[in-house]
């Protein structure tokens, strides 16, 4: 992980106007996310491993990279809140409503590091997919 490119990205996320961001074009890499009210960027992403146990190695150097991320992040804006989304989890399996950006998250990561500003919510977190990957460094702004 580049450090500095990631660190620039997430400061992009943090000035964009998320209601203006174009669909990504179905031949765009899936670096990004967009949603009615939220934008997610893939820092960084692997392939899927046919070996759970090499997907859970790389996700350990991941959380190392998030990490990094956060402490920089941190200098800039003030500590990070660490939110559960277990919650989010268990409302959208009784049915009930979640908002687009944490209905993104919850399908990846089971916690998230978050600055919240007047006008979004920034957030940072390291996960995977499912068992076999990919793993995947996410940036996000909108609502949380």
């Amino acid at each position: 992980m580049d450090l500095a490119d990631c660190l620039e990205r997430v400061l992009e996320l943090r000035m964009l106007d998320l209601a203006a961001q174009p669909l990504p074009s179905p031949d765009a890499a899936t670096s990004r996310v967009v949603g009615y009210n939220f934008l997610a960027l893939y820092l960084s992403a692997t392939e899927e491993f046919d070996d759970n146990a090499r997907a859970f190695e790389v996700l350990e150097r991941f959380e190392q990279d998030c990490a990094g991320l956060e402490e920089a992040l941190s200098r800039l804006w003030g500590p990070a809140e660490s939110v559960d989304l277990g919650p989010y989890m268990d409302r959208m399996v009784r049915g009930e409503t979640v908002p687009e950006l944490p209905g993104f998250l919850i399908g990846i990561l089971s916690e998230v590091s978050v600055w919240r500003f007047a006008d979004r919510s920034i957030c940072v977190g390291a996960g995977v997919w499912d068992t076999h990957g990919p793993v995947v460094l996410v940036a996000a702004a909108g609502e949380l």
